[in-house]
């Protein structure tokens, strides 16, 4: 019970001191660009005051690139220091063909999403559908800061936190299943909105799993790369294609996509090697 406790603690404690660090850079960061927009540009920044723009609203890329970094260090930092001593090959490197299925399997869980959000959204209240889209929309501008905020520092922030931290933290007192379930709560619980929360949940529990059966952050960090890149193209599919003359319904040929490149991701789990997940004692003392 104590054990539980403290690992509750812990995580607590983790999850904040990583969410502190972003939020105090995310308004330092507005705080600078504003004083350099004041500077530069007084007319266009008393404008955007009296049109009632606050003071976050102008530079929200910006905001949340140094944010991500923040986070990204903080929580690097927590997984060096508290458990990089007992490494066990928990970040060990991984291999080419792993990193191709890698990127397949997190394409095909953004199309899997987004195909079963398709059909859910519509069923949802309207005001829960739409803080969903604000936030969606937020996360989709086409800018260097932005996308590298969403598909390099936002995987490599939440990798080393939850799946390294958190799931870490979480073994010292739960089995290694009940550790995979604790982090993906807290990764639903940092998304900080409804349905983002519900589907990070379910993804939480696919890349625990894999952190788990291969003792390596980075399996999971490369599909939840994948999984964010992949949601810039999704857009940009139109509803239907015309080729000689006939136009075809790009929904079908996204599903027919979808459950191709599911068999292909199956196929590829099975091929990848098997884990070693034997501690660095017992590989230097030749324990098997």
């Amino acid at each position: 019970m104590k054990k539980t406790f403290l690992c509750i603690i812990k995580i607590i404690a983790f999850t904040l001191a990583v969410l502190a660090a972003s939020l105090v850079f995310e308004i330092v960061t507005a705080l600078v660009f504003n004083v350099t927009d004041l500077l530069t540009d007084p007319g266009a920044v008393s404008e955007m005051y009296e049109a009632g723009a606050g003071v976050f609203s102008k530079h929200p890329n910006e905001m949340m690139f140094f944010g991500k970094i923040a986070m990204s260090s903080v929580a690097i930092g927590l997984y060096i220091g508290f458990y990089r001593k007992e490494e066990n090959g928990f970040s060990r490197s991984i291999k080419g063909n792993t990193v191709i299925f890698t990127i397949v399997a997190g394409v095909s869980i953004q199309l899997v999403i987004s195909i079963l959000l398709g059909f859910i959204i519509p069923l949802l209240p309207v005001s829960t559908a739409d803080d969903y889209n604000e936030v969606m929309n937020s996360l989709s501008a086409i800018d260097v800061c932005s996308v590298l905020s969403v598909v390099v520092l936002a995987p490599l922030s939440e990798e080393f936190l939850c799946r390294g931290v958190i799931q870490r933290c979480a073994e010292e007192a739960y089995s290694k299943t009940g550790a995979v379930f604790v982090q993906a709560v807290v990764f639903g619980l940092i998304h900080m909105q409804l349905i983002q929360s519900t589907y990070a949940f379910i993804i939480g529990i696919v890349l625990g799993y894999f952190s788990m059966k291969y003792r390596t952050i980075w399996i999971s960090f490369f599909i939840h790369m994948a999984l964010n890149a992949a949601s810039y193209f999704l857009p940009y599919i139109p509803d239907t294609v015309g080729i000689s003359g006939i136009n075809i319904n790009m929904v079908f040929v996204i599903y027919g996509f979808t459950i191709l490149i599911s068999v292909v991701t199956v196929i590829l789990f099975k091929k990848l090697p098997k884990p070693d997940i034997r501690t660095a004692e017992e590989v230097a003392g030749g324990t098997v």
